[in-house]
């Protein structure tokens, strides 16, 4: 999917393979298909808004603590091929 988003426009391409940025996508699609709401008000926009913002807010958290997690994995990575190039 990704490959055919790209061929459309440089900017669609960098929206689907940000790892950021397509956690908003899957969370807005999501959203839309399953009728998971937070309760807050009588407008059913502002419940949508609401309960978006809390699950990008828990995907944010958990996208942090994946990326502090690999850091140590990923410089040594790094290291492995620095070395290799030498």
């Amino acid at each position: 999917m990704r490959e055919l988003f790209s061929r459309i426009h440089p900017k669609v391409e960098q929206l689907f393979h940000c790892p950021y940025c397509l956690g908003h996508w899957i969370t807005f699609v999501s959203l839309f298909v399953l009728p998971v709401r937070a309760s807050l008000s009588e407008n059913t926009i502002i419940d949508f808004l609401a309960t978006a913002f809390c699950v990008m807010g828990m995907v944010a958290v958990l996208h942090f603590v994946i990326l502090r997690a690999y850091e140590p994995i990923q410089k040594m990575e790094l290291q492995r091929m620095l070395d290799k190039m030498k």
